[in-house]
Protein backbone atom coordinates (compact mmCIF):
# COMPACT_ATOMS: atom_id res chain seq x y z
CA UNK A 1 0.00 0.00 0.00
CA UNK A 2 1.33 3.49 -0.96
CA UNK A 3 0.17 6.44 1.50
CA UNK A 4 0.61 9.85 0.37
CA UNK A 5 0.92 12.61 2.70
CA UNK A 6 1.89 15.82 3.94
CA UNK A 7 2.15 15.01 6.93
CA UNK A 8 5.80 15.73 8.81
CA UNK A 9 5.18 12.14 10.99
CA UNK A 10 2.82 9.93 10.87
CA UNK A 11 0.88 10.30 14.25
CA UNK A 12 -2.22 10.33 15.09
CA UNK A 13 -5.18 8.89 12.84
CA UNK A 14 -2.91 8.38 9.80
CA UNK A 15 -0.18 6.61 11.99
CA UNK A 16 -3.09 4.14 13.43
CA UNK A 17 -4.38 3.55 10.15
CA UNK A 18 -1.23 2.95 9.01
CA UNK A 19 0.06 0.50 12.32
CA UNK A 20 -3.45 -1.50 11.84
CA UNK A 21 -2.77 -1.66 8.13
CA UNK A 22 0.40 -3.55 8.69
CA UNK A 23 -0.26 -5.50 11.60
CA UNK A 24 -3.91 -6.95 10.85
CA UNK A 25 -6.97 -7.54 12.83
CA UNK A 26 -6.36 -8.93 16.51
CA UNK A 27 -5.79 -12.52 16.80
CA UNK A 28 -8.32 -12.54 19.89
CA UNK A 29 -11.49 -12.50 17.48
CA UNK A 30 -11.78 -16.39 16.93
CA UNK A 31 -10.15 -19.42 16.78
CA UNK A 32 -10.83 -22.91 15.34
CA UNK A 33 -12.01 -24.26 19.07
CA UNK A 34 -14.36 -21.73 19.34
CA UNK A 35 -15.96 -22.14 15.76
CA UNK A 36 -19.20 -24.97 15.50
CA UNK A 37 -19.19 -27.72 12.61
CA UNK A 38 -17.03 -28.11 9.73
CA UNK A 39 -15.05 -25.26 10.27
CA UNK A 40 -14.47 -25.77 13.55
CA UNK A 41 -13.62 -29.58 13.25
CA UNK A 42 -11.44 -29.30 9.92
CA UNK A 43 -9.83 -26.12 11.52
CA UNK A 44 -8.62 -27.85 14.81
CA UNK A 45 -7.31 -30.41 12.75
CA UNK A 46 -5.00 -28.38 10.56
CA UNK A 47 -3.68 -26.59 13.84
CA UNK A 48 -2.68 -30.13 14.87
CA UNK A 49 -0.84 -30.89 11.68
CA UNK A 50 0.63 -27.64 12.75
CA UNK A 51 -1.14 -25.28 10.40
CA UNK A 52 -1.36 -21.81 11.97
CA UNK A 53 -5.12 -21.06 11.19
CA UNK A 54 -7.79 -18.57 12.66
CA UNK A 55 -11.70 -19.26 11.93
CA UNK A 56 -13.94 -16.49 11.19
CA UNK A 57 -10.95 -14.08 10.26
CA UNK A 58 -12.54 -10.65 9.34
CA UNK A 59 -12.17 -8.67 5.78
CA UNK A 60 -14.27 -5.86 5.71
CA UNK A 61 -17.54 -6.81 5.60
CA UNK A 62 -17.13 -9.68 5.11
CA UNK A 63 -15.29 -13.10 7.04
CA UNK A 64 -12.99 -16.23 5.60
CA UNK A 65 -14.16 -19.53 7.17
CA UNK A 66 -10.64 -20.35 8.17
CA UNK A 67 -7.35 -18.50 7.52
CA UNK A 68 -4.79 -20.63 7.16
CA UNK A 69 -0.78 -19.14 7.08
CA UNK A 70 -0.06 -15.95 8.09
CA UNK A 71 0.99 -12.74 6.73
CA UNK A 72 1.10 -12.78 2.45
CA UNK A 73 1.03 -16.61 2.40
CA UNK A 74 -2.34 -16.64 4.04
CA UNK A 75 -4.84 -18.53 2.54
CA UNK A 76 -8.66 -18.34 2.99
CA UNK A 77 -10.50 -21.66 2.94
CA UNK A 78 -14.07 -21.65 2.25
CA UNK A 79 -15.86 -24.45 4.16
CA UNK A 80 -19.72 -23.70 3.47
CA UNK A 81 -22.26 -21.87 1.48
CA UNK A 82 -22.59 -18.50 3.00
CA UNK A 83 -25.58 -18.55 5.61
CA UNK A 84 -27.46 -15.83 3.34
CA UNK A 85 -27.19 -18.27 0.75
CA UNK A 86 -25.85 -17.94 -2.99
CA UNK A 87 -25.75 -14.88 -3.90
CA UNK A 88 -24.24 -13.37 -0.66
CA UNK A 89 -21.93 -16.17 -1.33
CA UNK A 90 -21.01 -15.76 -4.52
CA UNK A 91 -20.63 -11.86 -3.37
CA UNK A 92 -18.37 -12.65 -0.79
CA UNK A 93 -16.41 -14.70 -3.22
CA UNK A 94 -15.77 -12.06 -5.65
CA UNK A 95 -15.04 -8.92 -2.86
CA UNK A 96 -12.52 -11.31 -1.78
CA UNK A 97 -11.03 -12.30 -4.45
CA UNK A 98 -10.68 -8.91 -5.65
CA UNK A 99 -9.19 -7.84 -2.14
CA UNK A 100 -6.34 -10.45 -3.29
CA UNK A 101 -7.36 -13.54 -1.19
CA UNK A 102 -6.17 -16.59 -2.74
CA UNK A 103 -9.16 -19.36 -1.50
CA UNK A 104 -9.63 -22.78 -1.44
CA UNK A 105 -12.79 -25.03 -1.30
CA UNK A 106 -13.19 -27.10 1.59
CA UNK A 107 -16.55 -28.02 1.88
CA UNK A 108 -17.01 -31.44 4.08
CA UNK A 109 -18.64 -33.60 0.64
CA UNK A 110 -14.90 -33.45 -0.65
CA UNK A 111 -13.41 -35.55 1.82
CA UNK A 112 -16.58 -37.44 2.87
CA UNK A 113 -16.78 -35.62 6.51
CA UNK A 114 -13.28 -36.31 7.13
CA UNK A 115 -11.69 -33.83 8.35
CA UNK A 116 -8.41 -35.58 9.23
CA UNK A 117 -8.03 -36.74 5.50
CA UNK A 118 -9.23 -33.10 4.65
CA UNK A 119 -6.31 -31.48 6.83
CA UNK A 120 -3.54 -33.65 5.55
CA UNK A 121 -4.78 -33.38 1.89
CA UNK A 122 -4.97 -29.28 1.60
CA UNK A 123 -1.70 -28.66 3.71
CA UNK A 124 0.97 -28.97 1.52
CA UNK A 125 -1.62 -27.22 -1.13
CA UNK A 126 -1.58 -24.05 1.28
CA UNK A 127 2.14 -23.28 0.49
CA UNK A 128 5.33 -23.71 2.64
CA UNK A 129 4.06 -21.51 5.01
CA UNK A 130 1.12 -23.15 5.72
CA UNK A 131 2.44 -26.84 5.75
CA UNK A 132 3.51 -29.01 7.95
CA UNK A 133 6.77 -30.92 8.50
CA UNK A 134 6.44 -34.39 7.94
CA UNK A 135 8.49 -36.95 9.49
CA UNK A 136 10.80 -40.24 7.76
CA UNK A 137 7.68 -42.34 9.02
CA UNK A 138 5.18 -40.27 7.16
CA UNK A 139 3.51 -38.62 10.22
CA UNK A 140 2.52 -34.94 10.52
CA UNK A 141 2.24 -34.32 14.32
CA UNK A 142 1.60 -37.60 14.86
CA UNK A 143 -0.96 -37.85 12.42
CA UNK A 144 -0.42 -41.14 10.16
CA UNK A 145 -0.93 -40.47 6.31
CA UNK A 146 -3.84 -42.43 4.87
Amino acid sequence: MVVVTSLGSAAGLVGEYLDYASAGPAAASGTASTVDGWAGVLGAELAKAGVPVRAGYPVGDWQVDLCAGTGDAAVGLVCAVHPDGPAAHIERQETLARAGWRLVDAYPSRWGGDAVRAALDLAPRLGPAAAPALSPSGEADGVELL
